[in-house]
Formats: structure tokens, sequence, C-alpha cells
């Protein structure tokens, strides 16, 4: 029996300008929080501000560049969160294992957004 094509839709795994939205919506909800001065990670180096504007802007530039991710443009904004998420990887590992492996995973994945030539 052969699923329907909505239900193989749905199961199947983000790819593409979809996960750059999602990515791209990810950053600027944590940077948006950080800049709120939400109760979150404590960082061991750099401050609140700025890791919660590099992570706003960031957001909102692989967001909207997310039809053109195969372009310097897209691909230079992916290059500035995956550069962001790094550091705040690097800052916020000491204090909080979790949020390190998922800042790096968030960076992983943006890695392989820049670097991939496949828009499939």
């Amino acid at each position: 029996m052969k699923m329907p094509a909505a239900m193989v839709e749905l199961l199947s795994l983000p790819h593409g300008y979809q996960v750059r939205r999602l990515l791209g919506l990810i950053a600027a909800v944590h940077g948006s929080v950080r800049l709120l001065g939400a109760p979150a990670a404590s960082l061991t180096w750099g401050g609140t501000l700025p890791f919660g504007l590099l992570l706003l802007i960031g957001g909102l530039g692989v967001w909207a560049t997310a039809r053109w991710r195969l372009r310097w443009l897209g691909r230079g904004w992916a290059v500035l969160l995956l550069a962001t998420w790094l550091s705040f990887a690097s800052a916020v590992m000491p204090a909080s294992a979790v949020s390190g492996c998922v800042s790096l995973l968030y960076a992983i994945c943006l890695l392989r957004e820049a670097g991939t030539s496949y828009d499939g």
C-alpha cells in the first residue's frame, strides 16, 4: 500500500530553505530573549547584549535570505550566524553543557547549509 503524498511530506525531514528559516527563527527568538533580560545560562566571556544583538540580527538575516541560500549573500549570513553560534557555545559551555551542545548542533547545521551546493 502506498502512502499518500501529504503523509510522506509530513514525515520527511526539513531541508533547504526550510532549515534556513527554522535556524533563523531559533536564533532570532534566542537573541530576543537575551535582549529582554530573561533568565538564561550565564556566559563566561562576552555579554548578554552583544550575543543577543548578534543572534537577533544574524537570525533575521538567515531567515530573510533563505530563498537565496546558494548565493554569496545567503552563504555570508549563514557564516556570520555560524560564527556567532560557535562563539556563544564557547562562552556558555562551562556554565551549561546542554546550551553549549545545542549551540554546537546549530553551528553544524549552518556549516552544512553554508557549504552545500545541493538544493533538494
